[in-house]
């Protein structure tokens, strides 16, 4: 692949500045950490934010207290899981920040967690309990699920089948006591991060009145408890390790991948978060950019919908105008190449200098073909739409309307020659519009499709997949037909 230009960052986290706390208070954090037999002169604060981890302090021994630290600060820090690591960057410890931020841990290198002690954190005595107990019950069911392999593999069916048994037992275990863990310590921060990875239990399938299964609930369950268990209004859910993957798995996975369906579900994760001004700005975002780079066709539209509705509107406060700007010229640049829209008509020189335009086809489908002969991968790329064009362009009723990027016209000429492109091919260094620009080109190869109403149908596919598209593509059209 060969790139033209860099593409816009259009989102960045240009709004971690802000979450910082501005006001000094009375309640600064002060976190002691003994360590016994510790040779570290340095040890450091970080802590998790959506997948990342982020350098907070640093800590160096003091000289008359071997294997003593102390994190202090004039601001408090914002509540979340925070992580204690060694000079190395090796980590230590985990553990929860909320309102109490001072307090103490002493432990050994011989073993962190097992020999933790917490004095005035009742929320982090709560937390290095429930993981040194969980940790056990790991452990159990690891070596069940080794005995399991062992004897399935061995068949011995019956030793196989009773463990199996024991396995969902040990499982069933664990999460009852998680459950009640939970209910333990409601009260506590605890509690909150606990619940992020609580699953949902679908119960049996009902039946529908003509006595089938609905085979339909158990997604429809799934989604509509999904959260459930989970406050969109809490911040300090951002600073753990797992609410950022349960918002993408939630878009990703978990609801239906339409267009429609998708914009619907953005607006209710938006709504649910814009209590809290830190979950908004982060929902906000992460959908933005989760949409933006997405490589699933037609998903840009999201990307221009978010935008239009969201950012154009002034309702995303805290991003800087010149941001904003560069937003709002991206989302209309792409809706103009959204799929469904009509394409820019672009004409160009051919090969003997003759005008020729993309939309001079009668054809079902037009493909343009975005190409350099000096990029690597459309060397490869060109040769295949060319077999294809030979081969099926009468069946599948397509035309090629190829354009080069490359400068050289000459090396451009040879290689239609050498080639044997007998398909339409344009290029040299006139056109009558910007073609980057108006096709949002920062690469090559790249393709669109359009119909014979000059609408776009697919974009960015590989060459290897357009048979197979257009033959789906004309059996949606024919059901739609069939069903009008």
């Amino acid at each position: 692949m060969k790139q033209t230009t860099l593409i816009i960052s259009i989102l960045s986290f240009f709004f971690v500045s802000n979450f910082t706390y501005a006001q000094k208070s009375k309640n600064a954090y002060e976190i002691t950490i003994k360590i016994k037999n510790s040779t570290d002169s340095i040890i450091y604060l970080a802590n998790y934010y959506g997948k990342n981890q982020y350098l907070k302090d640093s800590a160096k021994v003091d000289p008359k207290n071997p294997g003593t630290y102390v994190f202090r600060g004039e601001e408090p820090l914002p509540g979340g899981v925070y992580i204690i690591a060694s000079q190395g960057k090796a980590r230590l410890l985990e553990f929860l920040v909320d309102k109490n931020q001072k307090f103490t841990f002493e432990t050994d290198t011989l073993d962190y967690l097992k020999n933790i002690k917490v004095k005035n954190s009742p929320e982090n005595e709560a937390f290095f309990d429930y993981i040194k107990t969980i940790s056990n019950h790991q452990m159990q069911l690891s070596k069940l699920n080794s005995e399991y392999k062992t004897a399935k593999e061995g068949e011995q069916k019956e030793l196989a089948k009773s463990l199996k048994k024991e396995i969902t037992e040990k499982q069933e275990e664990i999460e009852n006591f998680t459950i009640n863990y939970i209910e333990k310590n409601k009260d506590l921060f605890l509690s909150r991060v606990l619940s992020l990875s609580r699953e949902v239990k679908v119960p049996e399938y009902p039946k529908l009145e003509d006595g089938t299964v609905d085979s339909t609930f158990g997604w429809r369950y799934y989604k509509q408890n999904y959260w459930m268990y989970v406050d969109l209004t809490d911040d300090r859910l951002l600073r753990t390790p797992v609410f950022h993957n349960k918002l993408q798995n939630y878009f990703e996975n978990v609801i239906v991948q339409d267009n429609d369906s998708i914009k619907k579900e953005v607006d209710w994760m938006i709504e649910q978060t814009r209590p809290n001004d830190e979950m908004f700005k982060y929902s906000t975002w992460f959908l933005t950019n989760f949409y933006e780079t997405s490589k699933i066709m037609g998903f840009d539209e999201i990307f221009v919908y978010i935008v239009e509705k969201y950012y154009m509107t002034n309702q995303c406060t805290w991003v800087a105008p010149h941001t904003l700007e560069n937003l709002a010229k991206r989302a209309t640049q792409l809706k103009t190449i959204l799929i469904g829209a009509k394409v820019p008509e672009l004409i160009m020189p051919d090969s003997n200098n003759v005008w020729q335009s993309s939309y001079q086809f009668n054809t079902k489908y037009t493909i343009m073909w975005f190409w350099d002969p000096d990029c690597g991968h459309c060397r490869t790329e060109t040769p295949k739409l060319r077999d294809l064009y030979n081969t099926l362009g009468r069946k599948l009723d397509f035309e090629v309307f190829a354009v080069s990027t490359d400068p050289d016209i000459d090396r451009w000429k040879k290689y239609i020659r050498e080639n044997e492109l007998s398909f339409m091919n344009v290029g040299g260094h006139s056109a009558n519009i910007d073609y980057y620009k108006a096709f949002d080109l920062y690469a090559t190869p790249v393709m669109f499709i359009f119909d014979r109403d000059k609408k776009i149908v697919a974009k960015r596919l590989g060459v290897d997949d357009v048979e197979h598209f257009l033959t789906s593509y004309e059996k949606m059209l024919e059901m739609k037909k069939n069903k009008e």
